[in-house]
């Protein structure tokens, strides 16, 4: 069992988590992508709720950043604490098994 210390790699691929929580197993390759808000009103509860059901209907792991504001795109309410504003950047890291899927679905959301 993994007890929270340095990631383990196991038949190429990485072993990752945090103490009490089980550990997920990511591919070696992470995606990285940009999309800007263009909503007037931001990301609000629709968009977010959107993005949501987009991140999980997917395996991969996806990391949502606005500045320096970073959330698990599994928690809702952490997205909708990024109060992201309209003409701020995203950034979405995505990684796992159907990491091309997710991005593909996230890019062609509209924020």
């Amino acid at each position: 069992m993994w007890d929270g210390g340095a990631p383990v790699t196991y038949n190429n691929y990485h072993v990752a988590g945090f103490a009490g929580r089980m550990c997920d197993v990511v591919g070696g390759d992470m995606v990285e992508f940009t999309k800007t808000i263009k909503d007037p009103l931001g990301l609000h509860a629709r968009p977010v709720a959107l993005l949501y059901d987009i991140i999980a209907k997917h395996r991969s792991n996806v990391s949502v950043s606005i500045g320096e504001r970073h959330t698990d795109g599994r928690d809702v309410m952490g997205l909708m604490a990024l109060y992201g504003e309209c003409g701020e950047d995203i950034v979405f890291r995505v990684s796992g098994v159907d990491e091309a899927s997710c991005v593909t679905s996230i890019r062609n959301l509209s924020l």
